[in-house]
Parts: C-alpha cells; structure tokens; sequence
C-alpha cells in the first residue's frame, strides 16, 4: 500500500464511523506499522490524530469533503510515492541482485474467483522492495513475468506475499509458478521442489556461499 485516504466523520480529534465508533486508537495503531508514503485523515478536526507530519494529510478545522480530497490529492505526487519501492533498487550499497520469472496460468472459465492469480509484495524484512501485478479474471492466456531486485548482503531470506483476496480463501491464493535464475538462491520447497504455502512463498540465500 503506497498511500492511504480515509474518508469519515470527524470531530475534536476523533476519527468516527457511520455508526459513531472512535477509530483513532485502530488508525494509530495501523499507521504505525504501515510503510505508506503518504496518509491522508479526510474528516473535520482530524489535526494531530496522527503524529507524522512527512507522511500525514490532516485538517485542523470543518472540511469541505470534495474540497479537502482535492487538497489530499494534489498534495501526493507520483513522486512521492515512488521511492517507498525502489529505494533499494539504487544499487549504492554491497548487494546482490536476484532474478526471478512467474509464469501465471490460465484456468479453464468456471468462474472469475478461479483464475485470479494475485498481485504480490516482494518484502525484505520490514521493507517493501517491489511488486509485482496479478492475472486479471479477463485475462484468459498464459503469461510470463520477470521480476528483478536487489537485496544487501548478508540477506538470506526473500518473501513473496499476496496477503488477502475477496474473491478466495487463504487456502486457495497460490503465487504462481516460479523459476529463481540467479544462483545460489532457492524456494523454501517440498521434497519435489515445489514451493510450500499458499498466499506467501519464501526465497532462501544458500548459507553455504
């Protein structure tokens, strides 16, 4: 999630719901752990609720709906948003960089939830270091992704994650099919190679190099 724009009642610093339910402690305690770039309180009164003025859009006093998402809006270029993914792609630090292709299979049309094949996170420890998208329910061909990013030494562990889907239990959120083309690295994987779990594959360094 690169920016988040919440919009809800608000009311001396107080984040309410449609049901009139203090939000502020759940916000807190989401954006704490959240690598968002930008945030945005969309509510009257939302001034200080969260307490990061580089990454929050808050408004001290009554707001204009329209006219404060504008405000919020032209406040979050792309630019701002960029560098919270390729930050680590900038190649000034020891590292090495691992290359990755996901061949994303087409099922045979019994229903959309049965040929979505997620968009996922490419996570390194607490940090995002990519993305990468998903097949669509319309998209009915085979498709090869290749998937490149660097990591510092002495990183041992990748994890691909696609988190959670409307469409499909956790059980069935599968990641594709995977060929690791840089050497030395290998899928966290069964006795027969195929990678283990649904909704998040882990990439292994060979400790032995």
């Amino acid at each position: 999630t690169l920016a988040v724009f919440w919009v809800s009642h608000g009311a001396s610093g107080a984040v309410l719901d449609y049901r009139g339910f203090e939000l502020a402690p759940a916000l807190k305690g989401l954006f704490s752990r959240s690598q968002a770039a930008r945030v945005a309180l969309i509510s009257c009164s939302s001034k200080g609720i969260l307490e990061d003025p580089d990454r929050v859009i808050d408004f001290e006093k009554k707001i204009d709906l329209t006219e404060a998402l504008s405000e919020a809006l032209e406040r979050t270029p792309g630019h701002v948003l960029k560098p919270r993914i390729s930050g680590m792609d900038s190649g000034d630090f020891p590292g090495e960089t691992i290359e990755l292709v996901r061949t994303l299979r087409a099922m045979p049309l019994i229903g959309p939830q049965r040929q979505v094949t997620p968009a996922l996170r490419v996570e390194l420890k607490d940090d995002l270091v990519a993305t990468l998208p998903g097949l669509r329910p319309w998209e009915h061909a085979d498709t090869r992704q290749s998937l490149s990013f660097r990591v510092p030494l002495p990183a041992t562990r990748v994890i691909l994650t696609a988190g959670e889907n409307y469409l499909l239990s956790l059980e069935e959120i599968r990641l594709g099919d995977w060929e690791i083309l840089t050497p030395g690295w290998k899928f966290f994987s069964d006795a027969q190679g195929k990678p283990i779990g649904v909704t998040r594959n882990i990439v292994l360094r060979d400790r032995q190099r």
